[in-house]
């Protein structure tokens, strides 16, 4: 497997492509077939068609205090907060502040409206001269994405915040948790990022919901009792233990309707006060703004699993010749495929792949001491994840990344480089060889849920 060992500062930037050019915002440098919305946006921050801090403003245009505390506590250097806090003349409150509650409780104390703060904020991110360019790759690097910013751009209107605001309402008014889901979960759409009063109609998403909710076959089996009256069935019950919403849907779509999937899950959470309802609603929209973004338009598909040492172990299973739907797959579910993606103790890698080519990877080394990351790059703060953008073509079968945002003192990959891509079950499976340039490594992803915890 291709390491790079400890290097100097100048060679590990280029093949890295950190992004920073004489203390100015720039974005990652990536290879060829990255775009992802990049190209579009760079050429309309170009036409500079209004003042560069507007652009933050209309990030946040309909956000609360709340919002904006979060963010700015989160992701802003000291000296930003710094220059923020002279801006709106607190003197050094903010910098002082512990959290983001305290936070927005000194902008709440001084009376500060959001768009004031907003536009406070514009004023300063990037430094005084910052140029629009500069303010997407400052808004990039603290770890929202192309569309998002595309979407600010424009002057578009802001789903995700509009969505947690009512989750905050909601949850302060004492709605349950029926209430919540119906918000969150059924009238935020994953397919585009966007608010839908009148619900989606997809039962994936649905699925996805109350899976990463923690419901298992007989939370199922209650709920939908009626539509099910001699239970789940042994399929169905090991494709919920699983976790593949899609094929969980597959095999049980066509005994149930959304709307009355919504319906039995509203009644079953309003009775479980306990289940992190809102919580997961927010998490929801914000994958659809964050750098490793999986929802929204043109998600392929999200897979994740062990990453090969050196030896290539975990080896992956030997797989049936055809697995061609939700039936089949539970057939082949042994316990040597449960075992490797059970506990192993290798690195895993997360792919997410676009409709355009584009894809972003992760590998998490665990074992590895944590990367020293800061608020300007997308994990926010010291992870053990390392960052890849690149492509994926399914016809070409093959995808490769190369490493962004890295530090330069880190041991890490410089690039992943899949070859022999193949999607197995219509992708519930993505079965690949890892090209390290001396010897092919077979690997073997399965689906992840869109909601994947990801900076």
């Amino acid at each position: 497997m291709k390491q790079l060992a400890l290097v100097g500062l100048l060679w590990f930037c280029a093949l890295a492509g950190v992004c920073a050019q004489a203390g100015k915002p720039a974005l990652p440098k990536t290879p060829a077939g990255f775009d992802e919305g990049r190209a579009a946006l760079l050429r309309d921050a170009a036409d500079n068609l209004f003042e560069p801090g507007k652009l933050i403003e209309r990030r946040f245009e309909g956000a609360d205090l709340a919002e904006i505390a979060a963010f700015c506590h989160a992701r802003l250097l000291r000296d930003e907060k710094r220059g923020l806090d002279e801006k709106l003349g607190l003197k050094g409150a903010l910098v002082r502040s512990a959290d983001a509650t305290a936070f927005e409780a000194v902008l709440k104390e001084a009376k500060l409206t959001p768009a004031a703060v907003a536009k406070a904020l514009g004023a300063i991110a990037g430094g005084a001269d910052a140029r629009q360019s500069e303010l997407v790759a400052w808004l990039y690097a603290r770890g929202l994405n192309f569309r998002l910013i595309q979407r600010a751009m424009d002057g578009g209107r802001m789903d995700g915040t509009r969505t947690r605001i009512a989750l905050r309402r909601l949850a302060a008014a004492g709605k349950g948790n029926d209430l919540l889901f119906e918000k969150g979960h059924w009238e935020f759409n994953l397919d585009d990022g966007g608010d839908h009063p009148g619900g989606h109609y997809d039962g994936t998403q649905l699925l996805e919901s109350l899976l990463a909710l923690g419901w298992k076959e007989e939370h199922f089996r209650r709920a939908l009792a009626r539509f099910f009256p001699e239970g789940m069935g042994k399929e169905r019950a090991m494709l919920i233990a699983w976790g593949d919403a899609t094929l969980c849907w597959q095999a049980m779509g066509q005994h149930v309707a959304e709307a009355e999937l919504v319906k039995a899950a509203k009644a079953a959470l309003k009775a479980d006060a306990a289940a992190p309802v809102a919580a997961l609603a927010s998490a929801r929209t914000r994958v659809c703004e964050r750098w490793f973004r999986t929802g929204g338009e043109s998600v392929v598909g999200v897979w994740t699993g062990p990453l090969p040492n050196a030896k290539g172990e975990p080896r992956p299973p030997k797989l049936p010749e055809e697995l061609t739907g939700a039936q089949e797959f539970a057939a082949a579910l042994t316990d040597e495929l449960r075992a490797h993606f059970g506990n192993h103790r290798s690195d895993t890698l997360t792919v997410v792949a676009y409709g355009d080519g584009s894809a972003r990877m992760i590998v998490d080394r665990p074992g590895r001491a944590a990367l020293p990351y800061g608020p300007d790059s997308p994990p926010g703060a010291d992870s053990t994840r390392q960052l890849y953008e690149g492509r994926f073509s399914v016809p070409g079968r093959i995808a490769y990344a190369a490493l962004v945002f890295a530090d330069s003192k880190t041991v890490a990959l410089a690039d992943v480089d899949l070859v022999n891509v193949t999607q197995l079950t219509g992708g519930a499976l993505l079965s690949a060889q890892l090209d390290d340039g001396v010897a092919l490594t077979p690997l073997l992803l399965r689906r992840a849920s869109r909601l994947i915890e990801a900076p």
